[in-house]
């Protein structure tokens, strides 16, 4: 048998059709709103597939498998409570406030109630989302408000960037801390003077605003405490440094380094850097050599035309150990840049020394001998040759300039808003290691010798020596106009607060007393 056609007096039939596989039945309805069965409790066995509307007005026994090729419509007791499978949207679509419940007691409800989606829980014990990492999206896929790991920290996001993360320790907070009150552990201390590093926003230029010709180590005549090292002395490019005017918003100066000499063939043990030592008392909170040792958080603004990958590295003097890392500069904007450094457990401080404790190195220029092995990433014991590899040859060009500013070295894995100080906080920090000596009077004790006490305000790291800063004219006689002192010797009794002096020159008028002029001689402490 191929097919049964059962017909009425109306215009409509029946076909039951022959399956390939016998106690298939295909059943074919002319038209939707054709009855199939008119009566109540009928019985379907076997695999039914039905390839058009059908319209059941009673109860449907399907005991077998059935096969719907077109929309399925449930209908609720309330009028649009409805759900339909569509089959051109490939979606079982509840209508709203068409409940899917779960749960003995309906205790589990999801449902939309035309405005929003809800997942709703009565039951007495708790929602539970299961999954090795639950990510929560935008609509679209394209952002992550949080995701939630099992195996790690949990991630608060805004416009897809962390702000929030919690670790095995605690919590990472980037970005700014707004609260009504803020309670921190004795451990953490105070929220001021976190910055390892003095004069970071390069305010205080004490020894003046700009020098040319710069070719050799020292410090120069811009910003205080940031050291200009180049090596070999005259052989690895000539620069011009200064104490530039402007900076990223917020920022009134920075140190430029200006190439005026370029040197496209290094040696291979140059190296041009500009660095800061910091004083190895003042380290102490970073625990470095203990099990406790903190990371080191090194966040600084940095502005060249010089673009490429540049070294920054922490330098243990009393250890000889070392970390680097590189940073890229991609733009000749301003940006700021943020390094984390692992916490060193091997290398302890000295907790008494005013000493040079740690450096920290802005790299330029690095010759083969500092680029030939593989970056120490990790603290290790010092090997040049894994210094700053990567580095780029900022001596190749008299183009070249290199801007720094906000430069901050924190204790912790975060780094936190620069901190800005004032100009006498900064000032009092940097006369410590550089200043000039007070306006005093000395007695001429003969025609080629002026003796007299040398005071230093504040007291300074060291006993400091004393220099000559204006070569002319620089004490002076009343009434008689200025002179010249031509030398400075050892100062006698020297000590933190100065020394007393013997001061070289010519035609002094015996036991008369002279006036040393304001900035015309300086103390040095520098490490």
């Amino acid at each position: 048998m191929s097919k049964i056609r059962l017909s009425g007096s109306n215009s409509g039939y029946v076909e039951i059709a022959a399956a390939a596989d016998a106690g298939n039945l295909t059943f074919t309805m002319p038209t939707t709103g054709t009855a199939l069965f008119g009566n109540g409790n009928n019985v379907i066995s076997g695999i039914t597939t039905f390839s058009a509307a059908l319209d059941i007005n009673s109860t449907v026994d399907v005991s077998g498998t059935s096969v719907f090729n077109n929309d399925v419509t449930f209908d609720g007791a309330t009028a649009g409570y409805d759900v339909v499978w569509d089959r051109s949207d490939n979606a079982l679509e509840f209508a709203a406030n068409a409940k899917a419940t779960f749960g003995a007691s309906q205790d589990m409800q999801l449902y939309h109630d035309g405005n929003h989606g809800y997942i709703a829980d009565a039951g007495t014990g708790n929602l539970r989302l299961r999954s090795g990492t639950l990510e929560i999206q935008n609509l679209a896929g394209s952002k992550t408000s949080a995701i939630f790991s099992s195996g790690g920290g949990q991630t608060l996001n805004f416009n897809d960037s962390a702000k929030f993360v919690t670790t095995n320790t605690g919590a990472i907070v980037t970005g700014i801390i707004t609260a009504t009150s803020l309670s921190t552990s004795s451990e953490q201390g105070a929220l001021n003077h976190r910055n390892a590093l003095i004069n970071g926003e390069m305010l205080i230029s004490q020894r003046g605003t700009s020098e040319s010709s710069v070719s050799s180590t020292g410090y120069r005549n811009a910003p205080d405490r940031w050291q200009f090292y180049a090596y070999p002395s005259g052989q690895s490019g000539v620069y011009t440094v200064s104490q530039l005017a402007g900076g990223p918003h917020g920022y009134q100066k920075s140190y430029r380094v200006a190439c005026t000499t370029a040197d496209t063939s290094l040696q291979a043990d140059s190296g041009v850097i500009l660095r800061q030592t910091i004083e190895e008392q003042n380290l102490q909170h970073f625990k470095k050599g203990f099990a406790s040792a903190k990371q080191m958080t090194l966040s600084f603004f940095a502005k060249t035309n010089k673009t490429g990958t540049y070294v920054v590295e922490l330098y243990d003097m009393r250890n000889i150990r070392h970390v680097s890392a590189t940073y890229t500069v991609s733009d000749t904007n301003w940006n700021r840049y943020v390094i984390t450094f692992p916490a060193d457990t091997s290398g302890q401080l000295s907790a008494g020394s005013n000493g040079g404790g740690m450096i920290v190195h802005w790299w330029l220029v690095a010759g083969t001998n500092y680029q030939s092995g593989s970056l120490a990433t990790s603290w290790t014991s010092n090997t040049n040759a894994n210094r700053a590899v990567g580095q780029l040859n900022f001596a190749d060009s008299t183009s070249n300039y290199f801007d720094l500013t906000g430069c901050q070295l924190e204790a912790g894995p975060v780094a936190t808003p620069y901190e800005h100080r004032t100009i006498h906080d900064y000032l009092f920090e940097c006369k410590r290691y550089f200043q000039f000596v007070q306006p005093t009077l000395g007695e001429a004790q003969h025609s080629t010798n002026i003796q007299g006490c040398l005071t230093a305000s504040p007291p300074m790291r060291a006993a400091p020596t004393c220099a000559i800063k204006v070569t002319s004219n620089n004490i002076n006689l009343a009434g008689a106009g200025p002179k010249t002192c031509t030398s400075v010797g050892t100062l006698y009794y020297n000590s933190t607060q100065g020394g007393w002096a013997e001061m070289g020159g010519s035609s002094f008028s015996q036991y008369r007393n002279y006036y040393i002029i304001p900035n015309c001689f300086t103390f040095s402490a520098e490490l």
